[in-house]
Protein backbone atom coordinates (compact mmCIF):
# COMPACT_ATOMS: atom_id res chain seq x y z
CA UNK A 1 0.00 0.00 0.00
CA UNK A 2 3.12 2.78 1.21
CA UNK A 3 4.36 1.41 -2.34
CA UNK A 4 1.68 2.36 -4.62
CA UNK A 5 1.02 5.67 -2.66
CA UNK A 6 4.69 6.61 -3.35
CA UNK A 7 4.29 5.59 -6.90
CA UNK A 8 1.34 7.78 -6.76
CA UNK A 9 2.71 10.53 -5.23
CA UNK A 10 5.86 10.63 -7.79
CA UNK A 11 3.31 10.16 -10.52
CA UNK A 12 1.36 13.30 -9.61
CA UNK A 13 4.47 15.12 -9.01
CA UNK A 14 6.21 14.81 -12.05
CA UNK A 15 2.68 15.41 -14.28
CA UNK A 16 2.54 18.90 -12.27
CA UNK A 17 5.99 19.72 -13.13
CA UNK A 18 5.48 18.36 -16.80
CA UNK A 19 2.61 20.96 -17.39
CA UNK A 20 1.94 21.74 -21.61
CA UNK A 21 4.88 23.35 -22.73
CA UNK A 22 3.01 25.77 -25.12
CA UNK A 23 1.00 26.80 -21.41
CA UNK A 24 4.05 27.13 -19.59
CA UNK A 25 5.60 29.58 -22.74
CA UNK A 26 2.45 31.60 -22.93
CA UNK A 27 3.07 31.71 -18.65
CA UNK A 28 6.67 33.16 -18.92
CA UNK A 29 5.51 35.32 -21.41
CA UNK A 30 3.21 37.23 -19.72
CA UNK A 31 5.29 37.37 -16.57
CA UNK A 32 8.10 39.06 -19.18
CA UNK A 33 5.30 41.60 -20.05
CA UNK A 34 4.86 42.36 -16.72
CA UNK A 35 8.31 42.87 -15.68
CA UNK A 36 8.70 45.25 -18.90
CA UNK A 37 5.49 46.89 -17.70
CA UNK A 38 6.94 47.82 -14.00
CA UNK A 39 10.36 48.51 -15.36
CA UNK A 40 10.42 52.08 -15.40
CA UNK A 41 8.51 52.65 -11.89
CA UNK A 42 10.93 54.01 -9.68
CA UNK A 43 11.47 52.91 -7.00
CA UNK A 44 10.27 49.43 -7.05
CA UNK A 45 7.23 49.00 -4.19
CA UNK A 46 5.95 45.57 -3.51
CA UNK A 47 4.01 44.96 -6.49
CA UNK A 48 6.89 45.98 -8.99
CA UNK A 49 9.14 43.42 -6.86
CA UNK A 50 6.46 40.47 -7.23
CA UNK A 51 6.56 40.49 -11.20
CA UNK A 52 10.21 41.10 -11.45
CA UNK A 53 10.54 37.37 -9.28
CA UNK A 54 7.97 35.86 -11.03
CA UNK A 55 9.35 36.13 -14.17
CA UNK A 56 12.86 34.85 -13.56
CA UNK A 57 11.91 31.96 -11.15
CA UNK A 58 9.30 31.19 -13.85
CA UNK A 59 12.69 31.01 -16.25
CA UNK A 60 14.74 29.16 -13.92
CA UNK A 61 11.89 26.85 -13.10
CA UNK A 62 11.80 25.83 -16.42
CA UNK A 63 15.23 25.00 -16.77
CA UNK A 64 14.89 22.68 -13.96
CA UNK A 65 12.06 20.97 -15.47
CA UNK A 66 14.09 20.48 -18.54
CA UNK A 67 16.90 19.00 -17.02
CA UNK A 68 15.04 16.47 -14.92
CA UNK A 69 12.49 15.49 -17.53
CA UNK A 70 13.78 14.07 -20.72
CA UNK A 71 10.36 14.34 -22.72
CA UNK A 72 9.66 17.39 -20.84
CA UNK A 73 12.52 18.73 -23.22
CA UNK A 74 11.83 17.04 -26.26
CA UNK A 75 8.16 18.61 -26.49
CA UNK A 76 10.29 21.96 -25.43
CA UNK A 77 12.44 21.62 -28.37
CA UNK A 78 9.80 20.41 -30.41
CA UNK A 79 7.50 23.70 -29.32
CA UNK A 80 10.69 25.93 -30.25
CA UNK A 81 10.87 23.79 -33.87
CA UNK A 82 7.25 25.18 -34.91
CA UNK A 83 7.47 28.52 -32.81
CA UNK A 84 11.03 29.64 -34.45
CA UNK A 85 13.57 30.27 -32.75
CA UNK A 86 13.35 34.31 -32.58
CA UNK A 87 9.76 33.82 -32.17
CA UNK A 88 10.37 32.26 -28.92
CA UNK A 89 13.21 34.62 -27.59
CA UNK A 90 10.86 37.82 -28.56
CA UNK A 91 8.09 35.82 -26.54
CA UNK A 92 10.12 35.17 -23.06
CA UNK A 93 13.72 36.43 -23.20
CA UNK A 94 13.81 40.09 -21.61
CA UNK A 95 15.80 42.04 -23.65
CA UNK A 96 19.55 42.64 -22.88
CA UNK A 97 19.57 46.28 -22.54
CA UNK A 98 16.25 46.34 -20.35
CA UNK A 99 17.39 44.27 -18.30
CA UNK A 100 20.87 46.06 -17.47
CA UNK A 101 18.59 48.76 -16.93
CA UNK A 102 16.60 46.77 -14.36
CA UNK A 103 20.07 45.69 -12.92
CA UNK A 104 20.70 49.56 -13.01
CA UNK A 105 17.07 50.16 -11.00
CA UNK A 106 17.42 47.57 -8.75
CA UNK A 107 20.95 48.83 -7.17
CA UNK A 108 20.97 51.30 -4.54
CA UNK A 109 24.15 52.41 -2.57
CA UNK A 110 25.81 48.95 -3.77
CA UNK A 111 23.14 47.35 -2.43
CA UNK A 112 20.89 45.07 -4.52
CA UNK A 113 17.36 45.44 -3.97
CA UNK A 114 15.28 42.81 -6.09
CA UNK A 115 15.14 39.01 -6.30
CA UNK A 116 18.91 37.13 -6.68
CA UNK A 117 17.24 35.57 -10.02
CA UNK A 118 18.18 38.89 -11.86
CA UNK A 119 21.39 38.73 -11.03
CA UNK A 120 21.78 34.71 -12.67
CA UNK A 121 19.60 35.91 -15.66
CA UNK A 122 22.61 35.16 -17.98
CA UNK A 123 23.34 31.64 -16.58
CA UNK A 124 19.90 30.91 -16.86
CA UNK A 125 19.98 31.73 -20.51
CA UNK A 126 23.18 29.40 -20.54
CA UNK A 127 21.42 26.71 -18.99
CA UNK A 128 18.24 27.13 -21.35
CA UNK A 129 20.84 26.76 -24.41
CA UNK A 130 21.94 23.53 -23.26
CA UNK A 131 18.68 21.65 -22.72
CA UNK A 132 18.23 22.94 -26.64
CA UNK A 133 18.76 20.60 -29.57
CA UNK A 134 22.49 21.47 -31.26
CA UNK A 135 20.64 22.66 -34.42
CA UNK A 136 18.64 24.99 -31.95
CA UNK A 137 21.39 25.79 -29.78
CA UNK A 138 23.40 27.08 -32.48
CA UNK A 139 20.70 29.49 -33.63
CA UNK A 140 19.92 30.50 -30.16
CA UNK A 141 23.40 31.35 -29.38
CA UNK A 142 23.76 33.30 -32.83
CA UNK A 143 19.97 35.04 -32.46
CA UNK A 144 20.80 38.74 -30.93
CA UNK A 145 16.94 37.97 -29.35
CA UNK A 146 18.29 35.94 -27.50
CA UNK A 147 20.86 37.36 -26.54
Amino acid sequence: MKTLMMIGIVLTTSAFAQQDIGTRITEISKARVEVESVLDKRPYKEEEHKAIKNYFSDLASLNEDLSAYQKYRKSFNNKIRSLGIEVFCKEIILEKQRWNDLIKNCTRNSFFLCSEDVNDFTAIKAKMAVQLDSDLKTSFEKSPSCN
